[in-house]
């Protein structure tokens, strides 16, 4: 029988049917595990195997620009136990982040099903993310405030800005918590935390069944100064998540912004069924590695040199 051409396939389907291959043929997954990761019948994943045999996408070596990806996904999540994983090939400046964004916000779109709540962090890659969600038809979704917004900064990285945009693209609800996310004292906080308002939308987004959140490195000059208030992190800390901070090993670390900053807690972020972190930078593996052995995330987005050292870690 005559081959058909793989390169018949658009980019999106090649890059599923090559995923698909990978996961089997080098990850050792089962086709109910592929059909569960994906989101997809199991018959599904069975005639896209037939097909990669047919179009030449297996042979004896699976083909494709994405293929040594694939493998380091399939690897990456058997030795991290992780829910899913996705890796971009690595590139130079804002590329990262258009990269790294354009795959979680496929990888989000898996995930989502009908009635799901997904409560965003903020970030420059989540705003990525926004940015080339694919269309999903999905309904009575919610989407949720996982932190308050800096007090002086109205930009597209911030979560409310997050969730509005993703509310534009997918009809779905918006859970504002109309909060800063850092205060002048804790005495304000607890006045605002309080409140019938806050503990209402609160309630939502800790039910959040979905949380996309950046991983991101330590820079305090990124935290807004509240009446000249200069913060102090320890040393230890090597990451933060949702202003969750943790060391390389993923310990949580206790600093005085805690009182300050208002956030999904902790304990509250841990009981999200699926946590997906993502890192926009090229140079983010203590911090990375630290977020998935903290049990920060269970899902990554991340760049080809970051997974390389994960792998080797």
């Amino acid at each position: 029988m005559t081959k058909k051409g793989r390169y018949s396939l658009n980019n999106d389907k090649l890059s599923l049917y090559t995923r698909v291959a990978g996961y089997y043929y080098k990850g050792g997954m089962t086709q109910a595990e592929i059909a569960d990761q994906l989101g997809i019948s199991r018959k599904w994943v069975n005639n896209i195997l037939k097909e990669c045999l047919e179009m030449g996408i297996v042979e004896i070596n699976i083909h494709g620009e994405i293929a040594e990806l694939v493998e380091m996904e399939a690897a990456l999540q058997k030795k991290y136990n992780l829910l899913a994983v996705r890796v971009v090939e690595s590139s130079p400046g804002d590329e990262n982040y258009k990269a790294t964004g354009q795959a979680g916000a496929k990888l989000l779109a898996e995930f989502v099903k009908d009635g799901d709540i997904i409560g965003f962090s903020r970030g420059r890659v989540l705003s990525e993310l926004v940015e080339y969600l694919p269309p999903i038809d999905k309904k009575n979704l919610i989407a949720a405030q996982l932190m308050g917004s800096w007090n002086d900064r109205f930009d597209k990285l911030n979560a409310d800005s997050i969730v509005r945009r993703f509310c534009e693209k997918t009809n779905a609800s918006a859970n504002m918590l109309y909060a800063p996310v850092l205060v002048a004292d804790e005495d304000l906080r607890e006045s605002m935390m309080s409140e019938e308002y806050f503990i209402k939308s609160y309630e939502v987004s800790k039910s959040s069944t979905i949380a996309v959140m950046g991983i991101s490195s330590i820079d305090i000059k990124k935290y807004p100064k509240v009446e000249q208030r200069v913060w102090e992190i320890p040393k230890a800390a090597a990451g933060e998540v949702c202003t969750h901070f943790f060391d390389k090993d993923g310990k949580s670390v206790t600093t005085e912004l805690d009182n300050f900053v208002i956030a999904l807690s902790l304990e509250d972020m841990y009981r999200i069924p699926i946590r997906i972190g993502v890192a926009g930078r090229p140079r983010r593996f203590e911090q990375v590695l630290g977020a998935i052995l903290g049990k920060y995330v269970n899902a990554i987005v991340i760049d080809s040199n970051v997974a390389y050292e994960l792998l080797s870690a």
